[in-house]
Order: structure tokens, then sequence, then C-alpha cells
């Protein structure tokens, strides 16, 4: 609501959000990936074509690609310049064609996240989404977003290991969803070093939990120290279990 009748009052969505985070008080700072006027068109599993994000989530078909209507947009300066001086960057978690992949159709966004000498992390989903991610295994959603950027662009994810409860699982199996199946072997040879650790936190549904995802966000930081004006960490290796 307060983006919508700022960016109606200014004009502009950049400054709306903006305008936005000064009235929320919101901590950090927040960029667009772009303000252009964009909308959201899918390519479903039986040859449809649907636009916009809630006919997408409405269709009872799987996702197979997203584009951007019209393609390629251009990012904004202020949030190329925060990729290429940020320390850690982060995806996920969220919805993979929804929230997540799009930012990737951004023209140079993902080039920006290549090219920092930030650590790159995937936060993996903790339960699979009708439409998104059926089936699909945590290894999939990184080739989805690899498929949708063009290139790799993480070096670590983050990952739950905790199992659900019976009666979680029960209530998401009344939506066909279950928690997403973690393939070690095939994320690794994405080139993606796996960080394991009990990060499900059952509130009457799945959340993360948000402390020990931050603290291994930042301990993955603080054991890759800047050397030469580069970051040095590993690309592969065996996954981290963090009890």
């Amino acid at each position: 609501l307060f983006l919508a009748a700022l960016t109606s009052l200014t004009g502009d969505f950049s400054e709306a959000v903006r305008l936005s985070s000064e009235i929320l008080a919101t901590r950090g700072h927040i960029y667009p990936a772009t303000a252009a006027n964009i909308e959201l068109q899918a390519l479903m599993d039986d040859g449809t074509r649907v636009c916009g994000e809630t006919k997408i989530t409405a269709s009872k078909c799987r996702v197979e690609e997203l584009f951007l209507v019209p393609p390629a947009p251009e990012p904004l300066p202020q949030t190329l310049d925060a990729i290429a001086r940020a320390d850690l960057i982060t995806v996920g978690p969220g919805s993979l064609f929804t929230s997540l992949i799009p930012d990737l159709l951004v023209s140079g966004i993902p080039e920006a996240i290549r090219e920092s000498p930030a650590i790159k992390v995937y936060v993996c989903n903790l339960m699979t989404q009708a439409n998104e991610s059926l089936g699909r295994t945590a290894a999939d959603h990184i080739r989805a977003l690899y498929d949708h950027a063009g290139f790799p662009i993480f070096d670590y994810a983050l990952i739950n290991q905790r199992p659900a409860s019976d009666e979680l699982k029960a209530k998401y199996a009344l939506e066909g969803a279950s928690q997403i199946v973690v393939d070690l072997e095939a994320i690794e040879s994405l080139g993606v070093c796996p960080v394991l650790a009990d990060y499900l936190f059952e509130d009457g549904v799945a959340r993360h939990d948000t402390d020990r995802v931050a603290r291994d966000l930042l301990d993955l930081v603080i054991q890759s120290p800047l050397e030469s004006g580069s970051q040095s960490r590993p690309r592969h290796g065996a996954p981290t279990d963090r009890k």
C-alpha cells in the first residue's frame, strides 16, 4: 500500500521504495533491481504461456521457464553499485520463479553478482511450492537459477537437514507439498559447497530459523578473509554439518 501510494505521488518507483523505507524505519537500504514497468510471463509444462504473478501462482501447470515483458529491463545504478561493494550476497529463500528468478532477468544483475568479490550464497527453501517447485530437488532449484542467470553464481548453499514433524508434513501434503529433497552430490557437481544445518523452525508452518541462518552466513564471511583484493574461498568441498 505504501509503495502503490508513493509511486502514484512521486511517479518514480525507486523513490517510492526509498520513502517507504524512511517511513517504516527499515534497517539497511532497499534497492529495486529495476524501476521499469514489467510483467512476468511463464512458459508452463503444457506449452502454454501465463502472464502475471497472480495467474502464474494460480495455474495448475508447472513453471518451466520465466520471462520478463518487456525483456532485459535496465537495472538501477545504485543497485549495481551495492552488489559490487557487497561482502556477502544471498539469494533466497523465496518462491523460485516469481520471487528469485525475476531479479536475474534484469539486464546486468547476474553479471554484477558474478563479478562482485562478495561471497554468494543460495538459501534453499524448506518446502516445495505448487507450480514453482513441486518435484524439484535442492540442486534443481540451483539449476533453474543458473539457467535463467546464464551462468553459475553461487559459492555455497545453506540447506536444511532437520526433518519436519509428522503433523507439519501432513499439513503440507494437503497442498501437494513436501520437504525439498537434498541431493548433495548433484549440488557439489554444480560447483556449490553445501552447508547443512537444522534450519527448520516450526510455527504452524515451516519457517527458517533466522538466528541460525544469520550466524552461519556471517561465519562464511569470517572464514573467507580478503586476500590481495579478492576473496579466497572454496568452490568445492564436503558439506559443512552445523548442528
